[in-house]
């Protein structure tokens, strides 16, 4: 089984990052696979209306 954690919290070592330790810990002890992603050091864009993502 394979999770995906998107941590989308600007604090990176903040209050979410420590209550998903317990529960990444246990995912790992059941040897599931679990990536964790941060969103506070990407680049996200806002929508610019262009609808680019409509197009086919």
């Amino acid at each position: 089984m394979n999770f995906c954690i998107l941590m989308g919290s600007t604090r990176l070592q903040g209050n979410t990052a420590e209550l998903l330790k317990p529960f990444i810990e246990e995912l790992e002890n059941e040897d599931v696979s679990v990536k964790y992603i941060t969103l506070a050091d990407k680049k996200i864009n806002s929508c610019k209306s262009c609808w680019f993502s409509m197009r086919k």
